[in-house]
């Protein structure tokens, strides 16, 4: 199992995943987890960057409600 705190296992940097590294994480489908992550930033959990349109990382942010 991967930990969010260290980045997806993948080149982004710790404290931040893609989608495809929350489906490998959660074992749900890229529409599923495109919402459960949709959610999260609207919650003002995550933020969302993105470098690229294919590659959006979503980190923790900093003040969070």
């Amino acid at each position: 199992m991967q930990d969010f705190g260290s980045g997806d296992g993948g080149s982004n940097p710790p404290g931040s995943i893609t989608n495809s590294g929350y489906q490998s994480l959660t074992g749900v489908s890229a529409t599923t987890a495109l919402k459960e992550l949709k959610a999260l930033v609207d919650l003002g959990i995550l933020e969302r960057k993105a470098p690229s349109r294919k590659k959006t990382q979503y980190v923790l942010r900093e003040n969070r409600p």
